[in-house]
């Protein structure tokens, strides 16, 4: 009588879930036409089979999600949701990714409502035995296997769409390379010199989201003075010269102030000899020797040079 009674409820179980499986795909939004004009008529009638499905798997998951009363059973498909979205999303913006995810649509999003379906008819039957509670803990496992199935889909289809990205940047490279545009492998600078205003500049700059600024090296308005050398083409070696001789003055002679008096700066110099009985002048004449040697030579150029 007991097992009579079993297959009784198995029975309407599985019954009213068809039924109510029919119900809840019925109550969402039908899925949307693809854009699928370029397609000969057979693939695009298969491509839009396939992605109906897939919407309304998802759909019944969603639907069984929200009456779910089992905290890891909602967490499961919760998880599952979050990347089953984002498949459709890809397969909605380029239909053709949909041939990457035949299988999430037949297989893994479908034995997930299967599974789903599995979990409500043993729900229903209200047996608390360690038999159905052991079955309904694989379930919840299995759908979280399912989890890193779903992610291995999605990332199938992210990899064509990052493979053809990588084909567009190499196309560009050879681009930069045959019209002479120097290109910094270490970041990427955005080339403003066309624009003429610098408060038009500045507001591009402004405008870029700080985070971008972070990872790409953004040209700002004074760039194209802080890259070139302030030096005139050809008066370099005059320029070191001169800094290798007022460095070693200032080391050497500078007690008496040699290093001011060869700068011109004659009544420095005349204060450094005056006090030249102190150990004051020769010990500022040491550090500044010092930072002459290893200053930048645009800086000194810029400081002792370009306005004598």
């Amino acid at each position: 009588m007991d097992d009579n009674l079993m297959l009784i409820i198995m029975a309407v179980s599985i019954v009213t879930g068809g039924i109510a499986i029919g119900l809840n795909r019925s109550k969402n939004n039908p899925p949307r036409r693809l854009d699928l004009k370029e397609l000969d008529e057979e693939r695009a009638a298969l491509f839009q089979e396939k992605y109906n499905k897939a919407v309304e798997d998802f759909n019944f998951i969603e639907q069984r999600l929200k009456a779910s009363k089992d905290k890891e059973l909602t967490a499961r498909l919760k998880a599952l949701q979050a990347i089953g979205k984002n498949i459709l999303r890809q397969m909605e913006k380029e239909p053709r990714r949909i041939t990457l995810a035949y299988k999430f649509v037949d297989y893994y999003q479908d034995r997930a409502v299967r599974l789903i379906q599995k979990y409500e008819e043993l729900d229903e039957t209200q047996l608390t035995t360690d038999r159905v509670r052991e079955l309904k803990t694989k379930i919840k496992e299995t759908l979280g296997g399912l989890e890193a199935a779903y992610e291995e889909q999605l990332e199938r289809i992210v990899n064509d769409q990052m493979l053809s990205t990588e084909a567009e940047i190499r196309v560009l490279e050879e681009h930069f390379r045959t019209e002479g545009i120097n290109k910094k492998s270490d970041d990427v600078t955005i080339e403003m010199s066309e624009v003429q205003s610098e408060g038009t500049q500045e507001k591009i700059f402004e405008a870029i989201p700080v985070e971008r600024r972070q990872s790409t090296r953004v040209a700002r308005p004074d760039d194209h003075l802080r890259n070139r050398s302030l030096i005139p083409e050809g008066e370099r070696p005059a320029v070191i010269k001169q800094k290798m001789i007022q460095s070693a003055l200032a080391i050497f002679l500078g007690t008496v102030g040699a290093h001011k008096f060869y700068q011109g700066k004659t009544l420095l110099g005349a204060l450094y000899f005056m006090f030249s009985w102190t150990t004051i002048p020769t010990w500022i004449g040491l550090l500044e020797g010092v930072r002459y040697l290893f200053m930048p030579i645009d800086d000194f150029y810029k400081q002792y040079m370009k306005d004598n």
